[in-house]
């Protein structure tokens, strides 16, 4: 099943959430993306274009509304700013000054008020996969423009859930149980429509895959209301296209897609049937999108591709057939570098850092490597070549780090341990051996917190515990031996913040899976709350509501629901018994 936090997140994909990064184009009058969040378009800022005021010019000594001229000012000014926002806002002032925002930025109402007059500014529309705050917002007119209204908006989640009678469908989330509703039922009768791969365009919809029970698993949108949540196109008629990939670019989704009769390609939609078209069938005999994997960098597209002729290798887009094209054939003779893919076939082994795109790739002469790439072939490269000799070092968990890249590498005299490399061979090395000697296997789940990495990681064999790095050997150190004394290890997992402080799901002494919390420091790192008192409520993080984490978790009684914290004990409380009685709605 599958979340996203409607902004951030990037989107995001599965249980998860996304988020996070408001990875938005706001050149369009958008507001983030969970999507929303490769990483989606970045987007230029600008005032609220309905937004405008009225200043009239009095000659010599006249009352004006402007005091050019000599006059002084009666008539004033209400506004404020807006933030956060991703769509379209509709204020009103006083009942009768309706103002549309679709940007955030500074907003002014066109009607102008008297000295003492009363202001009252009201939200009257919000987007549907926002909900939007207001303060300072009513008062009197004190011989000055008001200019202090502010507008907070935050994001909806957007998830698949279970009510036990409609089968696994959409659902919208504020954080609140009243604010917790089916948002409409896609696959009417009880079967699922199992939407998923929940993506913010930047504009206030969000695409995702369904299937209705008529057409087939398609592309679906959504602006967050029932009557806005549609079919886009059955691009496979009679069949599924499966979309897969969803990625937001310049107003656009990008996606992996199969028609039926040409096979996985890449596709794009504006959200319209007319178009949702092919960007190019790459592979006349197969499939030309051969991976799971598409990525944004510099405004264009990345993934695993082949034409039928040199195997499997990096390929880049602009959107249009004309500029999709090979990178470069780093497996010549027709074989496969299979870009961001392991021979154990673990896929999105990809990290975007600035304007380098970082991958895993595997060729004859030096096995399965660490690559880089600018998007020229000139500039697609060996990192390095960590094991000599054509084995695989395999590099993992490629995470950007301070313009850096931090990953989970292998090689023979130190097992797998944690890497930063600078994308050269010189600066590409291990930060430290954890567990000495080749037995190292796991340091993985690299998140960016409080300027470091947190990440899990082996002091001794299947000891996985909570550690932290700031990219280099002293500034990589544990940050508490949770399970302490046993033999399996806390094997942290599922990081999230909120309100500076790190979240997480760890096995304490007794191995329950139960939510914990960080500020960094092992006096500081304890258990929030054990949820099910006589096994694992093993939280999984979905994504923000209004700012606050939702997760999801099994207290024992109510099954596997919506839960949500404050960081304390009492505040850390199930938002909504979706599916009621002992079943689990996720």
């Amino acid at each position: 099943m599958g979340y996203l936090k409607t902004w951030a997140l990037p989107c995001a994909l599965g249980i998860v959430a996304a988020c996070g990064s408001k990875g938005t184009d706001n050149s369009t009058g958008s507001g983030t993306i969970t999507t929303g969040t490769a990483t989606g378009a970045g987007g230029a800022s600008q005032s609220a274009s309905n937004a405008s005021s009225t200043n009239a010019t009095g000659a010599g000594g006249a009352t004006s509304t402007s005091g050019v001229g000599g006059g002084m000012q009666t008539m004033f000014t209400v506004g404020g700013t807006v933030t956060g926002l991703a769509g379209k806002l509709t204020l009103q002032n006083n009942g009768n000054d309706t103002l549309d925002v679709q940007q955030d930025g500074k907003f002014t109402f066109k009607m102008t008020l008297a000295d003492q007059a009363l202001y009252q500014v009201k939200i009257t529309a919000e987007p549907g996969v926002q909900h939007c705050s207001i303060a300072n917002n009513v008062g009197n007119i004190a011989k000055a423009d008001v200019t202090n209204v502010t507008v907070t908006c935050d994001d909806l989640l957007l998830f698949a859930a279970d009510d036990g009678g409609n089968g696994n469908e959409l659902w919208k989330s504020d954080g609140t149980a009243a604010g917790t509703a089916m948002l409409v039922n896609i696959n009417a009768g009880g079967a699922p429509s199992n939407p998923a791969g929940f993506t913010a365009s930047g504009d206030g919809r969000v695409f995702f895959a369904a299937n209705d029970g008529n057409n087939g698993r398609e592309l679906w949108v959504t602006d967050g209301s029932a009557a806005g949540t549609k079919m886009v196109k059955d691009i496979a008629p009679g069949g599924n296209s499966n979309p897969f990939a969803i990625v937001a670019l310049a107003g656009k989704v990008y996606f992996r897609a199969n028609d039926g009769a040409k096979g996985n390609e890449l596709w794009q939609s504006d959200g319209t049937a007319a178009g949702t078209s092919i960007v190019k069938d790459i592979n006349a005999n197969g499939n030309g999108f051969a991976g799971a994997d598409l990525l944004v960098m510099g405004g264009k597209l990345y993934f695993p591709g082949n034409d039928g002729t040199n195997g499997i290798e990096l390929w880049v887009s602009d959107g249009t057939a004309a500029n999709t094209a090979m990178v470069k054939d780093l497996a010549a003779g027709g074989a496969s570098s299979n870009p961001g893919t392991t021979p154990a076939n673990t896929s999105g082994i990809f990290a975007v850092v600035g304007n380098t795109l970082y991958f895993c790739a595997n060729t004859a002469a030096t096995g399965n490597e660490l690559f880089k790439s600018d998007g020229t072939a000139a500039g697609t490269v060996l990192v390095k070549d960590i094991i000599p000799g054509g084995q695989d070092s395999v590099p993992l968990d490629l995470t950007p780090f301070g313009g850096k890249l931090v990953f989970n590498g292998y090689e023979l005299m130190h097992g797998g341990e944690p890497w930063l490399s600078d994308g050269t061979a010189n600066g590409t090395a291990l930060i430290k051996d954890i567990l000495p000697g080749a037995q190292g296997l796991n340091s993985s789940g690299f998140f960016p917190f409080g300027g470091a990495l947190v990440f899990r990681a082996e002091s001794s064999p299947n000891d996985l515990e909570l550690w932290t790095t700031d990219g280099t050997a002293n500034g990589t150190t544990l940050v508490k031996d949770i399970a302490s004394g046993t033999n399996q290890g806390s094997n942290p997992h599922g990081f999230f913040t909120f309100q500076k402080t790190l979240f997480f799901a760890a096995n304490d002494q007794v191995g329950n899976i139960e939510l914990w919390k960080s500020d960094g420091t092992a006096a500081n790192t304890q258990m929030v709350k054990n949820i099910n008192l006589n096994q694992s409520s093993d939280p999984a993080f979905i994504g923000k509501a209004n700012r606050a984490p939702l997760f999801s978790a099994n207290d024992g009684v109510a099954g596997r629901e919506l839960w949500t914290t404050d960081g304390t004990a009492n505040g850390t409380v199930l938002v909504k018994d979706i599916c009621p009685g002992n079943c689990s709605s996720l």
